[in-house]
């Protein structure tokens, strides 16, 4: 087995493409009317009758400091064009994946595993209980970039304070790789997964990860084949058409996501497929079927209104499926293990994966307060 999935370099927290656009004001060039329009849009999504089920009412300290920083980080990097955003991202992707954290290292028993076509590591926390199904994990990156150190930061908190394994898999990545080929390898990679663990699985992801796995659900569902037993969605990129109602002045409040990075990454990887096929943009795609899913979405992420209107839609057709919204939240928000908003987030997947898995019961809290 290739042992570069340990990875010997460091990757930054913003990387490549996720590298933002100095924070403007609402979408529209500037237009009162477009303003107006952009905010009535915005409030419709965040006072939705359905939506969202736990919603933090105001942004902690700690969160607003650090949207702060990324935002002033992101306005002198000014990865803010096509051709950047593809260098930075090729860049990280040749470093290949963050070196596991010290910790990780030394508390959480990492192990090369495959399943399949992909490999990846394995962790296992040291209050591993078996009492819950195994996560398979993965990570996001734009479909171009390999984990980062963030990454490493959230796996392991997930399988701490879950107390079950977690493995975090590698998947084929542009330009070496389009929607087709990505989503047939994490097939035969799931599946290879449920023969060997002997079980379905949790599936979750971030960011295009999150949109990988909910293009593998939906790709299992159609097979008539073993579904995952739970789907954990951080921020899932899962309209590459940019198109959903709310992008535009989601993305101009976001201090992560580029959005000249968005569009090419979107380009690359949906290759001869169009960009509203579900196996690119499972937006598109009938949720009918589908196993109870969890969604964590941030209101300063580019990614709020599409992951918004999917719950809204998952909803509609049946699925069983909660949502946890942070007011200010960013892109994938709880890998920033640090913020009071990562910990009340990570505490309500908890408490949904107990409720959907009492004959697996582990102990749970109240969903935390955020503190302003």
């Amino acid at each position: 087995m290739n042992n570069e999935v340990f990875g010997e370099t460091t990757s930054p927290f913003l990387t490549g493409f996720f590298d933002a656009e100095p924070m403007g004001g609402f979408a529209g060039g500037g237009s009162a009317n477009a303003d107006a329009e952009a905010q009535r849009t915005f409030d419709l999504l965040t006072k939705s009758a359905t939506l969202p089920r736990e919603f933090t009412r105001r942004s902690s300290g700690r969160l607003s400091i650090t949207n702060r920083a990324m935002s002033l980080s992101g306005r002198f990097r000014g990865l803010d064009n096509r051709d950047k955003a593809l260098t930075g991202a090729y860049k990280i992707a040749a470093k290949g994946p963050a070196k596991m954290t010290r910790r990780v290292r030394h508390d959480f028993n990492p192990e090369p595993v495959q399943f399949g076509p992909l490999e990846g590591i394995t962790i296992t926390p040291p209050n591993y209980l078996a009492e819950l199904p195994d996560i398979f994990y993965l990570h996001g990156g734009g479909y171009s970039a390999p984990p980062s150190t963030a990454h490493w930061w959230l796996v392991s908190e997930l399988a701490e304070r879950f107390g079950t394994r977690v493995h975090c898999m590698r998947y084929p990545l542009i330009p070496q790789s389009t929607a087709k080929e990505t989503v047939a390898a994490a097939v035969k990679g799931f599946l290879a997964a449920v023969e060997e663990l002997g079980e379905a699985p949790i599936v979750g992801g971030d960011s295009s990860g999150g949109g990988l796995s909910l293009a593998l659900a939906l790709s299992l569902r159609d097979l008539h084949v073993t579904m995952p037993s739970h789907l954990i969605l951080f921020a899932p990129w899962i309209d590459l058409t940019a198109s959903t109602p709310g992008f535009d002045y989601c993305a101009d409040r976001d201090p992560v996501l580029a959005q000249a990075g968005i569009d090419l990454a979107a380009e690359i990887y949906a290759g001869s497929l169009d960009r509203r096929n579900p196996i690119v943009s499972p937006l598109y795609g009938d949720p009918t079927g589908l196993c109870p899913a969890t969604v964590i979405l941030g209101t300063s992420d580019a990614l709020y209104a599409e992951g918004s209107a999917w719950v809204e839609k998952a909803e509609q057709a049946g699925v069983d499926v909660g949502v946890f919204t942070a007011k200010g939240g960013f892109h994938v928000f709880p890998a920033a293990t640090f913020l009071p908003e990562s910990h009340a987030a990570i505490n309500y997947i908890k408490q949904r994966l107990a409720s959907l898995h009492k004959d697996k019961p582990i102990e749970t809290a109240a969903v935390e307060t955020v503190a302003a």
